[in-house]
């Protein structure tokens, strides 16, 4: 399914290589949405619940009001926005989100015009095509049962770990983390990150980048290399990256 926005990180591409590599479950949480882009291609799973979380306003808000659109069977008609970019504008609606705006065509019109998707900083290039134009109504079947939270990805493994569930963590990169790239996922720490995997009951897949932290904090688990190529990145420059899982 295609995705409703796309980000900077996003593992679309890579989405059926990472799937492969989950268990039967009847819990599936993922910890850091993004751009849903792993939960978008899983295949259903009879009886499950879905859990989708992210910190991030932007992200939050246009899942649950998506979700609201499609349990209401209201339609969202591109062309009754204004998707010309312009950075007063994207200031603005920016500023208005941080204070608890929760508007669909906000949280998309800032998100579509941002460097990479993140949604920190304003680019009036990022498309040819600067107009916003995927149909949302495709989205009704697979988000009317989930459950859409903005926690902190500690306090969802918290209450959703058993014996039944799966995690999916992408959680901004070492690399990221270093830069202060996310706004909104700045304090994470992987040394407390292994601590809580290491205890808990379920199984997780792990997303992250290969550095020398991250190689040594991880060694217990079990750490697959793969092939990486992002969208924003030049087509010829491959990178390697970990699934990490506890089984």
């Amino acid at each position: 399914m295609k995705l409703i926005f796309s980000r900077f990180g996003g593992k679309y591409k890579k989405s059926k290589e990472i799937i492969e590599h989950f268990e039967n479950h009847k819990i599936y949480v993922e910890c850091f949405l993004g751009s849903g882009a792993i939960f978008l291609q899983k295949p259903s799973v009879d009886d499950c619940t879905s859990v989708l979380n992210d910190l991030d306003p932007l992200v939050y808000n246009i899942f649950t009001k998506v979700q609201e659109l499609c349990l209401n069977n209201k339609t969202f008609n591109n062309d009754d926005y204004d998707w010309i970019p312009d950075k007063t504008l994207w200031n603005k609606f920016r500023d208005e989100i941080k204070k608890g705006d929760k508007d669909l065509y906000k949280s998309l019109y800032v998100t579509h015009h941002s460097f990479n998707g993140i949604g920190n900083s304003f680019t009036q290039s990022r498309f040819k095509n600067y107009k916003y134009n995927k149909n949302l109504s495709i989205y009704s079947d697979i988000l009317k049962n989930v459950i859409i939270k903005q926690y902190d990805y500690k306090d969802i493994i918290n209450q959703y770990d058993s014996e039944d569930t799966l995690f999916y963590l992408d959680p901004p990169y070492d690399i990221a983390l270093k830069k202060n790239y996310y706004e909104y996922q700045s304090g994470i720490n992987f040394i407390e990150m292994v601590d809580i995997l290491k205890n808990i009951k379920g199984k997780f897949v792990l997303s992250l980048d290969i550095t020398p932290l991250t190689t040594e904090l991880f060694k217990d688990f079990n750490c697959i290399e793969i092939d990486f190529n992002y969208n924003t990145r030049k087509k010829d420059k491959i990178v390697k990256e970990y699934i990490i899982k506890n089984y």
